[in-house]
């Protein structure tokens, strides 16, 4: 990260019962960070919020920051909580306005390339990912999708569809369509369609 921050300490030393234990409760605020991470297609930028450190989590709260898809900037929400020595962590990440397209889809970690070359997305969309990660390494996600004139091709139909609008969720490798439709190129006509399932 490069930015600025503002840390505070707050430490509490209890040596009752002869046990000499510390709990702290560190503040950190952010002022327009610049963040890259392995884990982000894009640097994310503006990034401010509060983090908060104590013996046991860390908790992101209010973090707000832009991220670049295109040639605009999307308003990125972010919140979550960490286990500093356990597995367990969730977070949620939202995105409104994002353009996604071909070259920011390659980019995002585990998506395969093969994947990106068939899907071919170009538009607007609003996303959220939520994630959480539990006792046993049991993991849980959900990647909603709402687009907004979305325009794309997909590996298994033969016509690009346009002005694609609607919900796309997967949660845990299961994809449902909610009140989606858009525009199927047939020739020199463009026929409407709906998708639900």
């Amino acid at each position: 990260p490069v930015g600025r921050v503002n840390a505070s300490c707050n430490a509490r030393f209890d040596n009752k019962d002869k046990q000499k234990k510390m709990d702290y409760v560190i503040s950190v605020n952010l002022h327009g960070l610049k963040v890259m991470h392995k884990y982000l297609p894009e640097p994310i930028y503006d990034l401010n919020g509060e983090l908060e450190l104590n013996p046991a989590r860390i908790y992101l709260r209010g973090i707000e920051a832009y991220i670049k898809g295109g040639k605009s900037a999307s308003l990125v929400e972010l919140s979550g909580a960490f286990d500093l020595y356990g597995p367990q962590k969730t977070f949620a990440v939202n995105i409104d306005n994002l353009f996604m397209n071909q070259e920011l889809l390659k980019k995002v970690p585990g998506i395969d390339e093969q994947v990106c070359l068939k899907i071919q997305p170009s538009g607007l969309v609003d996303l959220t990912f939520q994630y959480s990660e539990g006792e046993n390494q049991k993991r849980d996600y959900s990647l909603n999708v709402n687009g907004k004139g979305l325009e794309m091709k997909l590996p298994d139909f033969p016509l690009p569809i346009s002005s694609v609008t609607g919900e796309f969720h997967l949660a845990n490798n299961i994809m449902v369509f909610k009140n989606a439709s858009g525009f199927i190129a047939c020739g020199d006509q463009s026929v409407f369609t709906e998708m639900n399932g």
